[in-house]
């Protein structure tokens, strides 16, 4: 595929090769015709495009997919695509500001570089009275950059679209869609409200690897635990709220019963880390893929082990235990508070007690807390972005379910089961965070944002 040069403004008769909607679509400008009389196209991301030729074609006719720099391709789009709120030619006093077509995508690219580089999770861009902010969510906790001007919003937003391949033109409803950036992989959401357009990235990076067991700090009585329950089948559930780190723990458990002999399939939205040697699914609920669906099928293709992402709703609950009783080992996340609260949560969704009791084998919950800046001791410094905190580490409860107290979940006792749980529980994430604050790790003040009193 080669590379072209594209000019700073597009030729009337160039234009008319490509209609606005097609061009904001597939985030493509025409440049001309080729020698043998296709449509030449240049795109920021070409080769993504590959797979969606035929489509072009069967709009446009023969084409030709070439190369440009994303900052130009913006940029024409803006010029010439774009609606009319943030089309037109930019004065030249405002050609680099984050208002320009320019101005916006070298703005937007840096603003995604800078997150990637301080390890953010998640990059909030959101229209306000006077200013365009944006924030960046760093080891759980949003901190502003300096805001760009508020005409800027609508720029800035269509460039992100742009780059995630989503219409520009539509801003009245939300839209979601993915991008590449440095090597990260990123998703999109956008969200009208009534100040103008917002948009999340969040930031996958899906081709990393998942860590094992110790790297994610589990103790060594936590890991036997696991260990155990993951020798037989049966369900293992890891709890807490979103952002609590559930996911990076069942990856690192699959990651430590993987086996060559282990057939392996998960279900997740998104798949965050690839596993080699697993089949792993994206849950589209769009097109009718659910977590229950995909679980259903994954039992026809003679599985071992199945992670399901989330479970949601009843349905697929029950399906995932029954898969647990039938000779396979399965992980999922819950959301609920702690380890004990996790089989009350699922008789909550309807779920026949014995059932509970009979699949599940353990339950985890886990929050994650910040680390104390190891340059500063938590003073504030340029490392840490003067917040005192670099890093976050988890802290973990869990609870192995035993027939006493699947008696006491029979007898509808929720008071009952959940104080011979505790007993059972050999700490608790509040004890866990308690003792890492006293060795100077994190802190009091921090433990107790995250986790409930003892």
């Amino acid at each position: 595929m080669r590379t072209i040069d594209l000019p700073e403004t597009l030729p009337e008769e160039t234009l008319a090769l490509v209609d606005a909607a097609t061009a904001r679509e597939y985030g493509l400008v025409p440049a001309g015709i080729s020698p043998s009389g296709r449509i030449v196209l240049a795109g920021a991301s070409p080769a993504a495009l590959r797979e969606r030729l035929a489509e072009l074609e069967f709009i446009l006719g023969p084409v030709e997919l070439c190369a440009a720099t994303p900052e130009r391709v913006h940029a024409l789009l803006f010029r010439h695509y774009a609606p009319e709120s943030v089309a037109g030619e930019p004065p030249p006093e405002t050609a680099l500001s984050p208002e320009s077509p320019e101005g916006a995508a070298a703005y937007v690219r840096a603003v995604l570089s800078h997150a990637v580089h301080l390890g953010a999770s998640d990059i909030h861009f959101e229209p306000g009275g006077d200013s365009f902010s944006v924030r960046l969510r760093v080891d759980g906790v949003l901190r502003s950059l300096p805001p760009a001007p508020a005409a800027a919003g609508p720029a800035l937003v269509a460039s992100l679209k742009l780059m995630a391949g989503l219409d520009i033109g539509l801003s009245r409803r939300p839209q979601d869609g993915r991008l590449t950036l440095s090597g990260s992989d990123m998703r999109l959401a956008t969200l009208p409200t009534a100040r103008g357009e917002c948009a999340v990235v969040r930031i996958l990076d899906a081709e990393r690897r998942a860590l094992d067991l110790d790297a994610i700090g589990m103790p060594p009585s936590c890991r036997r635990a696991v260990e155990k329950a993951s020798q037989k089948s049966g369900l293992i559930l890891s709890c807490g709220p979103t952002g609590s780190g559930k996911t990076t723990t069942l990856h690192a458990i699959l990651r430590a019963v993987s086996r060559p002999d282990l057939k392996i399939l998960t279900v997740e939205d998104p798949v965050e880390y690839v596993l080699p040697g697993a089949v792993q699914v994206q849950a589209c609920p769009e097109t009718g893929l659910t977590f229950e669906r995909a679980l259903r099928s994954f039992l026809r293709h003679d599985p071992d082990v199945i992670l399901v992402g989330e479970i949601r709703d009843a349905a697929t609950a029950r399906t995932a235990m029954q898969a647990a009783l039938t000779g396979h080992l399965v992980l999922a996340s819950l959301h609920c508070a702690g380890a004990a609260q996790a089989p009350l949560r699922l008789a909550g969704l309807g779920l026949e007690s014995w059932l509970v009791g009979s699949a599940l084998e353990l339950a985890l919950a886990q929050r994650l807390v910040r680390r104390v800046c190891r340059h500063c001791g938590g003073k504030g410094c340029p490392d840490c972005g003067q917040s005192g905190y670099a890093g976050r580490t988890a802290l973990f409860e869990w609870l192995a379910f035993a027939p006493e107290l699947s008696a006491r979940l029979d007898a509808g006792d929720a008071a009952g089961f959940l104080r011979h749980a505790a007993e059972a529980m050999e700490t608790t994430m509040w004890r866990e965070g308690m003792a890492l604050a006293e060795k100077g790790v994190t802190t009091r003040e921090e433990v107790a944002s995250q986790v409930d009193g003892a």
